[in-house]
């Protein structure tokens, strides 16, 4: 694989998360996306300078040098990963118990009938030369409206604040046997979604919506996260246009 092809796959899932923003208490996510901003940023800056070093350098022996540049600047990232987590990690700790605001639709096949409470909140890493971003495990109750007529059916929400819908998510809910009016307990992972840290800090709420609505919706924020993710790749040079 060629060097840089490399760092393009790389930083696609560091080009988001970085765009500023102090965290809030009152975002799903709470202060951790700002925790971990630096870091973001300080790797994207290292992957533009590799990036500009192998532009400039066209022969093998520099290539060689330029990839391992590139390793260094993982194991930096890893570094600065472990850093950041261990001032993250008592925070996420206290997250634990809080519940997340909600709303949901009259025409939903269910009911939320609980608070929907954060059990565990798992801090960003490294994994399979790309990132995973900050994850709620939640739990929460809802009642059927009507019997089952299948042993499954998905549950959507769309991650919400003040700038918009910013995210998106479905649930599978196994049903098989159950009537109207019974109780399913449900687990889930709420994982960040790849948008840039402010949006991040001003998503304070899920909304429950019909599968016509998830999917309309979805394609209006794939598009979006596109733009950002594309902006932030020309900020540091790291959009692959050759």
């Amino acid at each position: 694989m060629k060097c840089k092809h490399l760092i393009f796959i790389c930083t696609v899932a560091f080009a988001i998360n970085s765009c500023g923003g102090n965290g809030s208490a009152d975002s799903m996510f709470g202060k951790i996306p700002s925790m971990y901003e630096k870091t973001t940023t300080d790797m994207l800056q290292d992957l533009s300078d590799i990036n500009k070093a192998i532009k400039e350098d066209k022969n093998k022996e520099k290539a060689d040098n330029n990839l391992e540049k590139l390793k260094e600047a993982f194991q930096k990232m890893e570094d600065a990963l472990k850093e950041t987590e261990k001032k993250a990690r008592p925070y996420a700790d206290e997250m634990a118990g809080k519940t997340i605001p909600y709303e949901q639709t009259d025409s939903l096949q269910y009911t939320v009938i609980s608070d929907i409470t954060i059990k565990e909140v798992l801090l960003p890493r490294i994994r399979n030369l790309g990132s995973e971003g900050v994850k709620l495990e939640v739990t929460f109750d809802i009642k059927l409206k009507k019997d089952a007529k299948k042993s499954s059916f998905y549950i959507y929400f769309l991650m919400a604040g003040d700038k918009g819908n910013i995210g998106y998510d479905k649930q599978s809910i196994y049903c098989a046997g159950k009537k109207q009016g019974d109780v399913i307990s449900v687990k889930t992972t709420i994982n960040a979604p790849d948008v840039p840290t402010s949006y991040l800090n001003a998503c304070e709420r899920l909304i429950f919506v019909t599968e016509d609505t998830y999917y309309s919706q979805r394609s209006k924020i794939k598009k979006q996260q596109e733009q950002w993710e594309q902006t932030e790749l020309e900020k540091y040079g790291l959009n692959e246009t050759d």
